[in-house]
């Protein structure tokens, strides 16, 4: 897994390491998380990045110093580029008193604090040893990463897909999972949260109906609400969000390389 791709992950490998040496990463980089703590297979290390969109194009210095019975034995620098993704750009024109209550939807801060504190649950379990899948049929009506802006000022990066169909349409666990929030919010309406385990987590957005409860446990496929157009929307559709310790992830990639990244997460120390 040593792509660089923005939108998904990458890893930094070492070997002929010791048990108990000390390995240290420093980075200039910003909008990137490191994940996992550090695992050992053997006489091999691995530390996975999670890249986040912002960094498309950009270049990277990643310093790694090595400690071993407190004297440092090895330090390398090195540098990185991140590949040139190109997202798309959309323009949105809406009234404006949808513009303000999008913006008033933005800045309620109890919905705010349930969101951050469902997104920012880290299980120390893997939940789930199939590959994701897509919630729901549908058209692609905005992809991962968009660029948009809202009545050529408010602009935003859209953090997921917007998958577009009928009014009613089952939507499903994209992996199997424990829910983590399921609660109307004024911004994405009717939304379910999903931990997947070790800071995986996925979210699905302004559905008509939700069929689970936070605390419940849901099997890959399994229903868990219908498609509306709650909250800030103007059609039905679902958003749908993948996310990695903080960083939005492509749907599309976690779903072709779901197996591979969990070869990395269930590596134990």
């Amino acid at each position: 897994m040593n792509g660089t791709e923005p939108g998904w992950v990458f890893s930094l490998e070492m070997k002929n390491l010791e048990k108990g040496d000390q390995i240290r990463i420093e980075t200039d980089m910003v909008h990137m998380q490191t994940f996992f703590r550090m695992t050992e297979d053997e006489d091999v290390w691995n530390r996975l990045f999670a890249v986040d969109t912002l960094n498309s194009g950009k270049r990277g210095v990643f310093i790694v110093n090595v400690k071993r019975d407190g004297r440092n034995i090895f330090r390398k620098k090195l540098d990185i580029g991140f590949s040139d993704r190109v997202f798309s750009s959309q323009e949105l024109r809406i009234s404006q008193s949808l513009l303000e209550r999008r913006i008033e939807a933005v800045s309620k801060g109890g919905e705010r604090l349930r969101m951050t504190l469902a997104k920012s649950v880290r299980s120390d379990e893997i939940y789930w040893d199939e590959p994701f899948m897509m919630p729901v049929e549908g058209r692609l009506s905005t992809p991962f990463g968009a660029r948009r802006t809202l009545n050529g000022g408010y602009g935003y990066i859209h953090a997921g897909i917007d998958l577009a169909n009928k009014l009613g349409t089952p939507v499903s666990a994209a992996n199997s999972g424990q829910v983590v929030l399921s609660e109307a919010q004024s911004l994405t309406g009717n939304t379910i949260v999903i931990d997947h385990g070790l800071g995986l987590l996925t979210l699905y957005a302004h559905l008509e109906t939700m069929s689970v409860e936070k605390g419940d446990f849901v099997e890959r496929g399994q229903q868990i609400g219908t498609m509306g157009s709650t909250g800030f929307s103007t059609g039905s559709h679902l958003h749908f969000e993948t996310q990695l310790m903080g960083v939005y992830i492509d749907p599309y990639i976690l779903e072709e390389k779901s197996l591979e990244l969990r070869e990395y997460m269930e590596r134990e120390e």
